[in-house]
């Protein structure tokens, strides 16, 4: 956590929680929620080790519900790494919903179909080690694994739930390109977002 969120709209997305850290079962989603930390004084890091072993008040934000919330937790020394036991990346939490691969189309036995991918519901939200802020980049990726595993997080609309899955591009699939289906970025495939109190779907 070596930067500082201090620019509006910058916060660190959780990409992974580890077991019986600080801030495990607490609720939080990976690559759904945000660190949003405003203090352009005092780095996060340096804020979490002011705060060791207190109750501390983190604020979050949501990407599918468009919210932020507050929990309480204690920032401490554990048997794993960090004070809060969590992975993250410095991102713009703001359009985060819009920086989704949204699965449309693709065939029988292609490699979307064989990895599992719900067409029209499912969104490739990026890898651990990375986001999407471009087709080109997504398409970048997926070139340099032309028959070799990438891990990816998947975000399903219907479900409402995050998952990794593992797809095995193949330029010599057996039809068309590496994936073998359609895909769509931008503002037209962002993700749905939801009222969290009612876990009703709404529009943007």
């Amino acid at each position: 956590m070596g930067a500082n969120a201090n620019t509006e709209g910058l916060g660190y997305r959780i990409t992974s929680i580890d077991p019986d850290s600080p801030l495990s079962n607490l609720g939080i989603e990976p690559m759904l929620d945000f660190i949003v930390y405003a203090d352009v004084v005092t780095p996060f890091e340096e804020y979490l080790s002011n705060n060791e072993n207190k109750e501390t008040t983190i604020k979050l934000y949501n990407i599918v519900t468009r919210e932020f919330r507050e929990l309480t937790a204690t920032p401490r020394k554990w048997q794993g790494e960090g004070l809060l036991g969590v992975n993250v990346r410095f991102e713009d939490y703001v359009t985060a919903h819009a920086r989704a691969i949204h699965v449309l189309n693709f065939y029988v036995n292609s490699p979307l179909h064989k990895a599992g991918f719900v067409n029209y519901k499912d969104y490739i939200l990026g890898t651990d080690e990375s986001g999407f802020d471009s087709i080109e980049q997504f398409k970048k990726c997926i070139a340099s694994h032309d028959k070799k595993d990438v891990t990816l997080w998947v975000y399903n609309a219907e479900e409402r739930k995050v998952r990794k899955t593992t797809l095995r591009p193949d330029k010599d699939w057996g039809g068309q390109g590496m994936l073998g289906g359609d895909i769509g970025f931008g503002a037209l495939h962002s993700l749905p977002s939801i009222i969290a109190s009612e876990g009703v779907d709404k529009k943007d």
